[in-house]
């Protein structure tokens, strides 16, 4: 049988690319002052705006910022107006690469993430077995069973 994306490429761009329209920035990418403190800790423009594209990003779509991305102009200009950077610096950002993971991870921390370990996948339907997952109700397609 063959087997069917879950979802075209036009809707996953919908879900998971950044958004370019005035009233979804200022509903979803409006930094707080918890965030503004985080960003402003760093000493220059373009690793305050890059962390800040980072955050954005991890709290509003769940993902983190792709390697080969380059965020929307309307994205960039809405969070540099924000910091009060120039939104050319972000032209900089990223050429230490180690910065973008250290930024990565400060995100996490900041809202709260972290990475999954084996005890999540013990609280996951995934790890119970077949008569388990029909007493809690969980639906899984056969493929992604583990038995």
């Amino acid at each position: 049988m063959a087997q069917r994306p879950l979802l075209k490429a036009d809707r996953w761009a919908k879900l998971l690319d950044p958004p370019s329209d005035e009233e979804t920035l200022i509903r979803h990418y409006t930094l707080g002052q918890a965030d503004l403190d985080l960003i402003r800790a760093k000493a220059t423009a373009h690793n305050q705006l890059g962390l800040a594209i980072q955050l954005c990003l991890m709290r509003n779509l769940g993902r983190s910022w792709r390697h080969d991305e380059v965020p929307p102009a309307a994205l960039v200009t809405f969070i540099a107006h924000q910091i009060d950077v120039p939104s050319i610096a972000l032209r900089e950002y990223g050429r230490r690469r180690q910065n973008r993971r250290e930024h990565a991870l400060e995100v996490q921390r900041h809202l709260g993430l972290r990475q999954p370990d084996k005890h999540d996948l013990r609280a996951s339907p995934l790890h119970l077995k077949p008569p388990m997952r029909r007493i809690t109700g969980s639906r899984l397609p056969r493929r992604y069973s583990p038995h």
